[in-house]
């Protein structure tokens, strides 16, 4: 082989392997791969979440989260407290207690009208629980279906940039 061909063939393997760095490079950026992920060979649902500025962004590996938006700094402002669920007792004499008591269970933070979903996340099974979202006033509503039970809803939260607001959910069992 020619001195020729072996330099122009380390040129073409140079120039392929550059090429695959930068492109493995700007998926670690968009948080699309990382080398964890790439190992585990984890793979999240194909859903998108709609951003304000009207693009979108999917689910990622290994927690399959949604992706931040563009601009989204969620990480210094949110919500967070706890759900609680009841009644617990079908009837409640004066002088007795009956607490309500925490909730592990999925919620949903919507925009205040309920119509566009913000961000899903979970209680703990001490009802605790704590999600980043930008400045704003938002709704927290049970993510499953409205008749079903207990049904947890908060109807307005807000939001200011740099804090996060603290609130009780309340989830209504239907006991009376």
């Amino acid at each position: 082989m020619s001195v020729n061909k072996t330099i122009l063939i380390a040129i073409i393997v140079l120039a392929l392997g550059v090429a695959g760095g930068y492109y493995i490079g700007s998926q670690q950026e968009k948080g699309n791969v990382n080398e964890t992920n790439v190992n585990r060979g984890i793979a999240c649902a194909l859903e998108a979440k709609l951003c304000q500025d009207g693009s979108a962004v999917g689910r990622i590996p290994p927690n399959c989260e949604f992706a931040k938006c563009p601009g989204e700094d969620s990480s210094q402002s949110g919500i967070r407290g706890i759900v609680l669920s009841g009644p617990q007792c079908p009837v409640v004499q004066e002088g007795e207690e009956c607490p309500d008591v925490p909730y592990a269970t999925t919620l949903v933070v919507t925009t205040p009208d309920g119509a566009e979903v913000v961000d899903t996340f979970t209680s703990d099974a001490a009802g605790i629980f704590s999600v980043g979202v930008e400045p704003g006033t938002y709704a927290i509503r049970s993510a499953a279906a409205a008749n079903v039970l207990p049904y947890c809803s908060l109807d307005e939260v807000t939001v200011i940039r740099g804090e996060y607001t603290e609130v009780t959910v309340p989830c209504d069992t239907g006991i009376r």
